[in-house]
C-alpha cells in the first residue's frame, strides 16, 4: 500500500459513493477469450527495405562513414565522418542537427573546400553550399568536430546520466545527436569506435573488423539511430536458430551471461511470432554503468544496466528493449512516441500472457494500470498519451490503449491485423492515424472515438456498478462513470465529473447457484441495463478479465473497498451490541 503516499485522501470516498448520474440500456456482445500462448514462426532473412526520405526535406543522408575516438578520462568524443546526401529539391543549404555542446572544427565539401555554416542554440547546422543543388544530386560532406559527453542528468530527481563518456564504461545514445542527423532520416553506416586498449564497442549492425583499440560496425539495414556503449567486456556467444547472439558483460557478470542469452533467445521467438521476422544480423546484449539507470533498444542490440545482471533476470525489461527492434528499428514513428513505446509495454505484458496464459496477463496490466492511475489524477501536469515524451502517460497508457483495441477486435483480428501491420510497414515512417486504419479495417466499425478518448485526450473514468432484482426473474444493473482530478488546492482537495467514455464494459453477474456473463456499451455518466438470471442476484463483478483502463484498478477501488469493509463491520458490531441488550 505504498501508493498511499501519492496523497489519496479517505475524503474523496463519500462524493464518490454518492454519484449521481443518468443513462439507457445498450446492446452486449460476446466476449473474447484469453490468447493461447504461441510458438515462433521463423521466417527466411529478409533484405533491408529502401531508405524513404523524411516528409518537407529539402535533402535527407543515405549513409555515415564515421570514426569517433572516446577519451573516457575526459569524458571527450572526437569525431570524423564522411556524410553522402541525396537531394530531393533544389536548394542551396544541407541542414542536419548536432549535439549543441560539440565543437566542429571543419567542415568540408566533396573537393575539400571549406563550407560556411549556421548553428543555433539548440544544434542546428544549415550549411550554405556555394551553389544551388537540383534534385538527384548526390553530394558529400566531412566534418570533423568534438566536446564532452557527460549527461546532462534526467528523471524525476535528476539522478541519471543519459548519455556517458567515461572510465565505469560508455554509453551514447543516438537522442544525443551525437552525429550530425536529420529528424526522421533512416541511413546505412560504416561506424568505427576507437577506445582506450582491451575496450569493445558495441553496435547496430554486424562486426566486420577489430584490434585491441577499435571495433567497426557496419549497418547495412538503414537506421534511424546510431547508438553505441563500450567497455572492457567478456564476450559471450550463443544462437537462436539462425540467430546469432551475443552478451557482452563486464568480468563480474561473465557467469550470468548464458542465461541471459537463452532466456533473450526465448523472447526473441515469441516477439518474432508477434510483428514478424527479426530482420538484423545479430542480437547482442551490453551492459553498461548504473549510471543510466534504465535500458535501451535499438537495431540489434539493446543496453541493459549492471544491476540487471545482479538480480533475478527481468524478463519484462528485456522484452520491452528487445520489442524496439521492430517498433523503433523496423518501424519508426516521428510524431508522437506511442506506437514505438505502446507496443513496447504492452510486449511485456505478452511475455507474462506467453509463459503464465491469462491470469498472468491480468496482473500485468494490473500492475501498469496503477502507474497511469496516479499520474491522471493531477491536472496540471496530465497530458495525453500522445503528446507524452515519457512516463506513465505514454508507456503504460499506451500499452492500455493497445491492450482495449485488442478487446475490441477479439484476439485473433488484433494479432493478425498487429504482425500484418508491422511487416507491412518496415522501413517505414508510420503515423498513429495509419494504425488506428489499420484496426478498424480489422474490426469493420471507425475507432475514431476510441481514438479522440483515450489517445488524444486525457483522463481515466471511474466504473461503478450495483445489481439489484426486479419482477419477472430479471435483474437491473446500473452502471456509473465519472473521473477524478485534483483540484490543486491542498493534497485532499479533489473533484469529481460526470463523464461520457464510450466504454465497452464486460460485466460477471453472480446469482445464487451461479454466474452469467454480459457485455455492454456505457456511453453516458448512468446507464440501466436489465438481464434475465435463473437466480436470484447475489453481486457483480465489472471488468472480470481486466480488460478496460479505469479507476477501480487503482488506489480508488481499494479506499472503496475498505470503506465497505468498515461499513460492514461496524454493522456487524452495532448488531452485536443490540442483541447483548436484548438480553
Amino acid at each position: 500500500m505504498a501508493r498511499r503516499a501519492q496523497g489519496w485522501p479517505a475524503a474523496l470516498l463519500p462524493a464518490v459513493l454518492g454519484l449521481v448520474a443518468v443513462g439507457c440500456p445498450q446492446q452486449s456482445r460476446t466476449p473474447v477469450t484469453a490468447r493461447q500462448p504461441v510458438t515462433a514462426q521463423v521466417e527466411e532473412f529478409l533484405g533491408p527495405p529502401a531508405q524513404i526520405a523524411p516528409e518537407g526535406v529539402a535533402a535527407h543522408i543515405l549513409h555515415y562513414d564515421l570514426t569517433a575516438e572516446i577519451v573516457p578520462r575526459k569524458h571527450w568524443l572526437k569525431a570524423t565522418g564522411k556524410i553522402d546526401w541525396e537531394v530531393l529539391k533544389e536548394t542551396r543549404r544541407l541542414e542536419f542537427r548536432l549535439r549543441p555542446n560539440l565543437q566542429i572544427l571543419k567542415l568540408t565539401d566533396r573537393e575539400g573546400r571549406d563550407l560556411e555554416y549556421d548553428r543555433d542554440k539548440e544544434g542546428a547546422v544549415s550549411v550554405r553550399l556555394p551553389a544551388p543543388l537540383t534534385a538527384g544530386a548526390r553530394p558529400s560532406l566531412t566534418i570533423e568536430y568534438e566536446g564532452e559527453i557527460y549527461g546532462p542528468r534526467g528523471g524525476a530527481r535528476r539522478q541519471r546520466l543519459w548519455d556517458y563518456v567515461g572510465n565505469e564504461g560508455t554509453y551514447v545514445r543516438f537522442e544525443a545527436q551525437w552525429y550530425p542527423q536529420v529528424e526522421g532520416d533512416t541511413a546505412t553506416a560504416d561506424l568505427t569506435i576507437i577506445g582506450p586498449p582491451g575496450w569493445t564497442a558495441v553496435s547496430c549492425g554486424e562486426l566486420v573488423a577489430q584490434d585491441s583499440r577499435s571495433c567497426r560496425w557496419r549497418v547495412a539495414y538503414p537506421a534511424v539511430g546510431l547508438s553505441f556503449c563500450a567497455a572492457e567486456y567478456a564476450l559471450t556467444q550463443s544462437r537462436a536458430g539462425r540467430m546469432p547472439l551475443q552478451c557482452y558483460t563486464f568480468a563480474p557478470h561473465t557467469g550470468r551471461a548464458r542465461e541471459f542469452l537463452e532466456k533473450s533467445g526465448r523472447i526473441l521467438a515469441l516477439l518474432e511470432s508477434l510483428y514478424g521476422p527479426y530482420r538484423f544480423p545479430k542480437f547482442a546484449i551490453a551492459e553498461i554503468p548504473d549510471l543510466y539507470g534504465g535500458g535501451h533498444g535499438d537495431q540489434s542490440f539493446i543496453m541493459l544496466p549492471e544491476k540487471a545482471f545482479t538480480e533475478p533476470f527481468d524478463e519484462e525489461f528485456v522484452a520491452h528493449e528487445m520489442a524496439h527492434n521492430w517498433w523503433g528499428s523496423q518501424i519508426f514513428c516521428t510524431e508522437s512516441e506511442f506506437p514505438i513505446e505502446g507496443f513496447a509495454t504492452y510486449s511485456e505484458a505478452l511475455w507474462r500472457e506467453h509463459v503464465g496464459g491469462a491470469e498472468a496477463l491480468r496482473r500485468a496490466m494490473r500492475a501498469q494500470a496503477e502507474a497511469v492511475l496516479v499520474h491522471s489524477l493531477d491536472a496540471d501536469a496530465e497530458t495525453s498519451c500522445f503528446r507524452a515524451e515519457s512516463g506513465p502517460l505514454l508507456y503504460q497508457k499506451g500499452a492500455w490503449i493497445l491492450h482495449m483495441s485488442r478487446r475490441l477486435l477479439g484476439d485473433a483480428a488484433w494479432f493478425r491485423v498487429v504482425r500484418k501491420f508491422a511487416t507491412e510497414n518496415v522501413g517505414k515512417v508510420i503515423t498513429c492515424r495509419r494504425l488506428q486504419q489499420a484496426l478498424e479495417a480489422g474490426y469493420g466499425h471507425s475507432l475514431e472515438q476510441f481514438f479522440q478518448q483515450w489517445l488524444y485526450g486525457t483522463g481515466v473514468p471511474w466504473v461503478k456498478g450495483k445489481i439489484a432484482a426486479t419482477a419477472g426473474g430479471r435483474a437491473k444493473v446500473i452502471l456509473t462513470q465519472a473521473v477524478i482530478k485534483s483540484t490543486g488546492r491542498g493534497e485532499e482537495a479533489w473533484e469529481l465529473a460526470p463523464s461520457n467514455f464510450s466504454l465497452l464494459v464486460d460485466l460477471l453477474l453472480r446469482y445464487e447457484g451461479g454466474e452469467q456473463r454480459e457485455t455492454v456499451w456505457l456511453t453516458k455518466p448512468r446507464q440501466e441495463y436489465e438481464f434475465a438470471l435463473p437466480g436470484k442476484p447475489t453481486g457483480l463483478v465489472i471488468d472480470p478479465d481486466e480488460w478496460l483502463l479505469d479507476h477501480s484498478k487503482g488506489l480508488a477501488g481499494e479506499l472503496e473497498a475498505e470503506m465497505e469493509n468498515v461499513e460492514e463491520e461496524l454493522g456487524k458490531q452495532l448488531g452485536e451490541e443490540l442483541s447483548n441488550l436484548s438480553r
